[in-house]
């Protein structure tokens, strides 16, 4: 009978033992869990570091700066095509160069004795391209230069381009008086009105 309540009372310490050492994981597991919980929602919750911000604001501003790269300009769309330039022909009797600033610069501003550089096309009021920007060996633009007043070029040229500054792009409209007048050039007809469209990359004085 002794030895019948000795083995009862181990049995039921053994379960005690077993129960505590449980509850004892089963309570730790459950803290666990609700810490990763508590610490996603921290992560969640926190505002982006000074240092994440900025990149975020870079991202997002150099995506805006990328669209409005892409976005033609309003004043550069509304403006004659090649095969629309016959409507210039109304100019032909005007007593100066017409022009159209397409884009204003912001440098240096060219006057008559400034070496100037210029990216250019030249096209007849029928449309058809006579003259361009040469390029070098490498395919690259290589802007023509000239003094502004010296006679080098025509005289549409020379009053069309002065007050133009560095950056600035302009459609230059000529009677042919202020171009090659009656007796033409190359693939220019006599009395021929020119379209040309300038770039002025560079101006010294």
């Amino acid at each position: 009978m002794q030895k019948q309540i000795i083995v009862l009372s181990t049995v039921a310490i053994f379960a005690l033992v077993v129960l505590s050492i449980g509850g004892y994981f089963l309570v730790n597991r459950f803290s666990k869990s609700n810490d990763a919980v508590a610490d996603t929602k921290l992560a969640v919750d926190l505002p982006l570091s000074s240092a994440q911000a900025r990149s975020s604001t870079l991202k997002q501003t150099n995506q805006e700066v990328q669209s409005a790269a892409t976005t033609p300009s309003q004043q550069n769309t509304s403006l004659p095509k090649p095969d629309q330039f016959s409507q210039y022909e109304k100019y032909e009797e005007a007593s100066s160069t017409q022009f159209i600033d397409t884009k204003q610069g912001t440098g240096t501003e060219a006057v008559r004795g400034s070496s100037v550089w210029m990216l250019y096309k030249g096209w007849l009021t029928n449309g058809s391209l006579f003259d361009e920007t040469r390029t070098n060996e490498q395919g690259q633009l290589v802007a023509f230069n000239f003094t502004l007043g010296s006679g080098q070029v025509i005289q549409g040229w020379e009053d069309g381009i002065v007050g133009m500054k560095e950056g600035g792009k302009r459609r230059l409209i000529i009677p042919s008086q202020f171009g090659y007048g009656q007796t033409g050039q190359g693939g220019i007809p006599p009395d021929a009105m020119l379209i040309f469209d300038v770039e002025l990359v560079k101006v010294q004085n």
